[in-house]
């Protein structure tokens, strides 16, 4: 006789138990006096706070460095709103050119997914989380599917 589909492991009875005493963290705040956190805005803190909210443990360094993630956050959107007003291209009496404030984008952007990457909350595309590392949502997801970088940032602003 043929077998049906497999049980899906989190249907499992330790799943189950172990998916009950985690704790919740939908309304989790982050403590207000780590260091760093004086240069953070509401905009700044809303973003802390979403990172804060991915584990219910959490280590000294690794909150060190989602202070520094959502502080990069913060001068992200700063520096896009500039770009905003700005414009994409810059130009003087004789020469045309980027606006430099994209390269800052760029560079913040890279800062936040290495902070988010050596807390254990992102991994580099295709490549398996560590033990270490591993929680039951590892990045930023929307009803089960992982969604980009970008787009998770995007869904922060709002």
């Amino acid at each position: 006789m043929p077998r049906g589909p497999a049980k899906h492991p989190s249907d499992s009875t330790p799943a189950l138990l172990k998916a009950a005493r985690q704790a919740d963290t939908s309304t989790a705040q982050a403590p207000r006096d780590l260091p760093g956190t004086e240069f953070l805005d509401d905009f700044g803190f809303g973003v802390l706070d979403a990172f804060y909210r991915e584990r219910s443990e959490w280590t000294a360094a690794d909150l060190a460095l989602i202070v520094m993630a959502a502080d990069a956050t913060q001068q992200l959107r700063d520096a896009r709103r500039e770009i905003e007003a700005l414009g994409l291209i810059v130009t003087t009496k004789t020469t045309t050119k980027p606006n430099p404030m994209l390269a800052v984008c760029e560079a913040l952007s890279n800062r936040v997914q290495k902070c988010l990457q050596a807390a254990g909350l992102r991994q580099r595309d295709g490549q398996k989380p560590s033990q270490a590392a591993a929680t039951p949502e590892a990045g930023p997801t929307t009803g089960g599917e992982t969604v980009s970088f970008e787009d998770f940032l995007r869904d922060l602003g709002k």
